[in-house]
């Protein structure tokens, strides 16, 4: 399960957003960016889907056997407040 809908979409046009407090936001990226598993790379190019531009590196998956995001996904979430689902979020507000 990707960790927020934009993800399976990958539509600008329906992208959501949300504002959480910055100590929560802050427990997240940490999560994310230090996951238990990278599950996949692909040589293909990575793109900030909002705007276009081209990320450095390729796209890479990640996962902590539940949940399901990439590099992308981690991107749009640091920089524009991508929404994420509330059970993901709920995960890692639990999480030690």
């Amino acid at each position: 399960m990707f960790i927020c809908e934009f993800a399976s979409h990958r539509n600008p046009k329906l992208a959501t957003f949300e504002t959480l407090p910055t100590e929560l936001k802050n427990k997240i990226i940490c999560y994310i960016t230090n996951p238990d598993y990278e599950f996949c790379a692909c040589p293909s190019i990575a793109k900030d889907l909002l705007s276009g531009n081209e990320l450095t590196g390729g796209i890479y998956g990640f996962t902590d056997g539940e949940f399901d995001w990439t590099n992308e996904i981690i991107y749009l979430f640091e920089h524009y407040d991508i929404k994420l689902y509330e059970k993901f979020i709920n995960k890692v507000k639990n999480a030690s």
